[in-house]
Formats: C-alpha cells, structure tokens, sequence
C-alpha cells in the first residue's frame, strides 16, 4: 500500500513541473510541379477540357486544340499577415505557334479550376506577337473592363526559343516578372494576386511546356491558436 501512496506522490509532483504547453502555429509553403515523371501532374493541376498532351517528356497546348485550352492550379495563393512571401512561379516555355491577335496567358488570381481568360479579378500576363514576341500585363476589373498595369512590351526572344518565365509576388501587392533571370516588370500595388495560378492559350495559339514549379504560402493556424494546457490544475487557458 505504501509503494502505491509513493507511486501516486511521484506522479502528481511530475505533473505538478511540468510546464504549460502552447500548442504551435507557422508558415508552410507548399510547392507543386507541373510535370511529374514526363506527365502532367493531375494531381495539382487541372485540365479543364482535356487537349493538352504530353509528346517527349513536354506538355503541349496544341495550336488546333480548343481556344479554352488550359491548365489550372488545384492550390491557391492566400493573403496574410503573417507572412510576406505569397506565391513563386518558375516554367520553361516555348511559343511554338503565335500568330498575330492570339495569346498565350499565364493567369493569376483564378477563382476556380475552371476559369476562363477575362474573368473578374483576373490577373493575366500575356504573350503576344506583332513581329517581335512582347509580354503584358493586364487587370480584369469587376465590372469586366480590362486594365493594363504594364504595356506590352518586347522580351527579346524568338519564337521557338525555350525560356524561362519567374514571377514572384507578395501580400503587399507587389509583383516582380523575369525572362531568363531579368525583370521585365517591377510592379506595385497589384490587385488579383490571391487565388490560383493557370496557363491559358486563345485561338492557334500553340505553346509546349518543357516544366514548372509553384510555391504557395501559406500559415497553419490550430483550431484553437491560444490554447495552453496547465498540468497542475487540469484546466485549458488557466
């Protein structure tokens, strides 16, 4: 009996030090790849009408295949306080077919696994072709109407040529993109930026994707963030 009493005593003062105990929140960045092992990753990207295809280890958006060829992102870009990075994108890309008044679209701040080009709250940077390839970047307000945040402007590359497209963007609105490691475009104040990244094409547009990568932020809060636990008097938040 007394060997039990000496247990029971051992135990309560072990309970007694223990200290409370936070439960823990933090920032996770979650990155998806848009091929994996020379196919389309479905599993964190979307083929809303199921045209593209994969030929030689690329992803291909046919230059025949629907005009609403695209692929969008299942993961999406969050804003936060508690962190300043929001979302990375680095592809390699090659405007294989780029006629006149078509466009090639890497999309942000898509509502939806199935959105359109042109939708409200769209962000759309847009490849183009009038003799000399350009890129642009363009806000679909509200209401529809469609801002340009940056004139087209000529990227130095020729059609055919593989290169490589980054964009880096924050919570504070600020939007950097690159061809081939230079800023294009520097931009601030950026609205749209929350949302889903997509690769969109119009017309005979025809495009191949050689690879890319997407890194979301994003912070993992617990149900209950204040939550502590005091050992000594059984009770939460003592």
């Amino acid at each position: 009996m007394k060997a039990i009493k000496r247990i029971a005593l051992l135990l309560i003062a072990l309970l007694v030090i223990t200290p409370i105990v936070p439960v823990q929140a933090g920032t996770m960045e979650k990155e998806i790849s848009l091929l994996v092992d020379g196919q389309l990753n479905n599993t964190d990207w979307f083929d809303a009408e199921g045209s593209t295809y994969i030929l030689e280890d690329k992803l291909v958006f046919p230059a025949d295949g629907l005009e609403s060829t695209r692929v969008i992102s299942k993961s999406f870009a969050q804003m936060d306080t508690a962190y300043k990075n929001m979302v990375t994108l680095n592809a390699q890309i090659q405007l294989a077919q780029l006629p006149k008044n078509e466009k090639f679209i890497v999309a942000m701040g898509l509502d939806s696994i199935e959105a359109l080009s042109g939708e409200p709250g769209n962000i759309e940077i847009e490849f183009t072709n009038d003799g000399s390839l350009k890129m642009g970047v363009v806000y679909y307000e509200e209401n529809g109407d469609a801002n340009v945040i940056a004139e087209p402007k000529t990227i130095g590359i020729q059609t055919e040529e593989i290169f490589t497209l980054t964009l880096d963007a924050d919570v504070d609105g600020n939007l950097d993109i690159a061809i081939n490691g230079t800023v294009v475009f520097a931009l601030t104040e950026v609205p749209g930026l929350e949302g889903r990244i997509g690769f969109l094409k119009t017309g005979h547009c025809g495009v191949n994707m050689f690879g890319g990568t997407v890194g979301f932020t994003h912070y993992d809060r617990p149900h209950n963030p204040n939550l502590t636990e005091d050992f000594e008097t059984e009770l939460y938040n003592n």
